[in-house]
């Protein structure tokens, strides 16, 4: 077994013990006095980042983000437990990079990584290797040898930006853990799998004046979202991942709504 954390890989040779062996890379033993793989260590014989593991088998693969700028270090590939790191030759181009724009203006646009953040990482028995980033999951399906990104279907569904977790099921069909819950993708469509996962982060909520089934709401990566009295809400603006904040009825006029999406009021005159 293989743990992850800043700056190492540690492997233990026996999981199941409650004081377990941790060993770092292919050297000696964790000596340190907590007996758990905890903070930074000086060096390592293994990958060196911020870390996300998967495992396929009996092949261990990892993926290392850049300790300064948090852009991709590199993928690796260990076929003996962690002990020994063989650098794959092709990854996925700037998964973590992603932009901000500042104003007032002139409005400036600044880039950056944010792979100790939004990293996600996963391995199927069948030799698949995924990487989430920022905005976008990207897909080998020769164990790392030529990447490709995963493009919203042919109906324009894809999960919100800010990839965190990637799973699979017993089918070997991906999920996808974001900003925007959990999606699933079968190699050809999306499916929204929050119908009753209450997981968006709202920043602001408001209620019509005088329709209690009817609201509005401003979210984190989601935008801006519509009730209308059942369990899922409906995206009103694009469906990129957008910040949405302050969200208002016009109480004289609720068909008339404000709301804030990455720092500009938007207004509605037709009821969302």
């Amino acid at each position: 077994n293989s743990y992850a954390i800043r700056k190492a890989v540690y492997r233990t040779t026996n999981p199941t013990s409650n004081h377990p062996n941790w060993l770092i890379g292919a050297g000696g033993a964790d000596t340190r006095p907590t007996g758990f793989p905890i903070g930074d260590i000086a060096a390592a014989s293994g990958p060196s980042g911020y870390i996300k593991l998967a495992g396929a088998g009996g092949t261990v693969m990892a993926s290392v983000a850049n300790t300064t700028d948090f852009s991709l270090q590199s993928i690796q590939r260990s076929q003996d437990g962690g002990a020994t790191w063989t650098q794959l030759g092709a990854v996925p181009t700037n998964p973590f990079l992603a932009s901000s724009v500042v104003s007032p203006p002139p409005p400036t646009t600044t880039n950056f990584h944010i792979g100790r953040y939004d990293h996600a990482f996963g391995a199927t028995s069948l030799g698949e290797l995924y990487q989430g980033g920022d905005t976008a999951i990207f897909r080998a399906a020769d164990q790392g040898t030529i990447w490709t990104q995963i493009t919203p279907d042919g109906v324009g569904a894809a999960p919100a930006n800010a990839y965190h977790a990637i799973s699979f099921d017993s089918g070997n069909r991906l999920l996808a853990g974001t900003d925007g819950g959990v999606w699933m993708w079968d190699g050809f469509s999306y499916l929204n799998m929050n119908g009753t996962l209450a997981i968006t982060q709202y920043n602001s909520i408001a209620v019509h004046p005088t329709q209690l089934q009817q609201a509005f709401g401003g979210a984190q990566d989601n935008g801006i979202q519509q009730y209308s009295g059942s369990l899922a809400w409906t995206r009103r603006d694009n469906n990129s991942g957008q910040n949405a904040g302050v969200v208002r009825y016009d109480q004289q006029n609720p068909l008339t709504i404000y709301a804030v999406r990455n720092g500009q009021l938007r207004k509605s005159n037709d009821g969302g």
